[in-house]
């Protein structure tokens, strides 16, 4: 029987162009809270980390964001503009 004892997660190209096409299309895909944040910042609005986990009132709909700063990381990957401004004791509030 043979154990894997070690993982690479190095990407490797798929088998096919239309393999490899089909999963460079889905890699700019964002998650629906990526969707729902830059909804809150383009109607205004300057969020911070604990703001997110505690709870956001947008639209009449109580939304909770687990991670900001890695919907933020994905939302500038994807090219969009977002701003950060440092607070008092080290935390982060974004805006556009």
């Amino acid at each position: 029987m043979l154990i894997q004892t070690s993982f690479d997660f190095v990407p490797r190209p798929q088998n096919s162009k239309e393999n490899q096409q089909t999963l460079e299309e889905a890699k700019p895909r964002l998650i629906p809270q990526c969707y729902q944040i830059l909804a809150m910042l383009e109607f205004g609005m300057k969020l911070t980390v604990r703001q997110a986990a505690a709870g956001i009132w947008f639209k009449g709909e109580l939304i909770f964001i687990g991670d900001l700063r890695a919907r933020v990381r994905d939302l500038l990957a994807a090219g969009y503009p977002i701003q950060k401004e440092k607070l008092k004791g080290g935390a982060k509030k974004y805006f556009l």
